[in-house]
């Protein structure tokens, strides 16, 4: 009977491992919501709206899916570009390398929209910021346009003065822009790079969308060269590697969902309001308890009004957070600028009666 109590344990402890789930190594959504940004979007590279706080993430790189955070997910797949390869030159093949690629570099892509324009932005921590050929740190895009053709963008580091390149197939169709982290350097092998972010813009009416689109599909792919300096050596060369996520292919030809979220209006501000007519005696006591005010058209005031609009009510003309940013002075003494961002969610509905 010990002996039979011993196995069973044995049994437990052998199989506990297993009820333990694994992250999955490329989620490969079909679809991925772009979320609507409520201001306009400053092509910076920062990514400073607050809209990239809430988007959904698609992760990039090595191991991505061991650093994913709930509710993120792995793209479609991966290629170490440099892990093996055979070493010619001048027509001697001095054999077969192997340079696996050793940098844990995560890249974080989230989209926006605002209008017809459409945001890709990518939030990297790139220890070595350097391009690879022409394929430098950052991304190419293929996006379908609205007759089912296909054009592409690219947006990446290259080697001037630490600036970002950007490339598009159809002319003024969009732009982009890219902010280097401190301390990050490009094409710079003698110290350890802080990261980057860039920012993609695409001009979707260019592409034949109308303003209410609500889906387009594309395929995206993040580059991450490491160890290479200017000017750029052969493809064989033993220095450096080169690793590559993407989600939908590599070059194209399979493509994803990327869905759109509908635009929201802030300010109905309507030419017109309906005054309700009270057929009895209004009583002045501030209560609004007479049966006409539950039945009066509806103006809402009040941060984020349009967030908690319901049926026919309607939100105003503008609104100013009067706090937001102001300079405090005192005394002729100007002790800097102060930021209070209004933080109360208070909602007022107005309403008109005549009688």
């Amino acid at each position: 009977m010990k002996w039979l109590t011993g196995f069973l344990l044995l049994v437990i402890a052998i199989g506990a491992p297993s009820l333990h789930a694994q992250p999955a190594t490329f989620h490969d959504p079909a679809l991925v919501a772009a979320q609507n940004a409520l201001g306009s979007v400053t092509l910076d590279g920062v990514l400073g709206e607050s809209e990239w706080n809430n988007a959904q993430t698609l992760l990039f790189g090595k191991g991505a899916s061991l650093w994913q955070m709930p509710g993120e997910l792995t793209a479609t797949g991966e290629v170490d570009v440099k892990a093996s390869y055979d070493y010619w030159f001048d027509g001697v093949n001095y054999g077969t390398f192997h340079l696996p690629n050793t940098d844990s570099s995560l890249a974080k892509v989230k989209f926006l929209r605002r209008g017809t324009n459409l945001y890709v932005g990518i939030q990297s921590d790139d220890k070595s910021i350097c391009k690879f050929d022409w394929e430098g740190d950052g991304m190419f895009v293929k996006v379908k346009k609205s007759d089912g053709t296909d054009v592409e963008y690219k947006l990446y580091y290259q080697n001037l003065n630490d600036t970002i390149r950007y490339e598009e197939q159809l002319a003024s169709s969009g732009a982009g822009a890219g902010s280097l982290a401190p301390g990050s350097t490009v094409n710079d092998t003698t110290q350890v790079d802080n990261g980057y972010t860039a920012e993609l813009m695409i001009d979707l009416a260019a592409l034949g969308y109308a303003p209410d689109v609500s889906e387009v599909q594309l395929t995206l792919a993040v580059f991450d060269p490491d160890g290479y300096q200017h000017p750029m050596n052969s493809y064989d060369t033993t220095a450096g590697s080169y690793y590559k996520s993407w989600w939908g292919s590599e070059w194209g030809g399979a493509y994803r969902t990327l869905e759109l979220t509908p635009e929201l209006t802030v300010f109905d501000d309507p030419d017109t309001l309906l005054a309700r007519v009270v057929t009895g005696a209004v009583a002045l006591d501030g209560v609004l308890s007479e049966p006409e005010w539950a039945t009066a058209p509806v103006l809402l005031y009040g941060n984020g009004a349009f967030l908690k609009r319901q049926g026919e009510e309607k939100t105003v003309t503008g609104a100013a957070d009067i706090k937001a940013s102001y300079d405090y002075l005192f005394d002729g003494v100007n002790y800097g600028t102060f930021h209070l961002p209004n933080t109360d969610s208070s909602l007022a509905k107005v309403k008109f009666l005549h009688r």
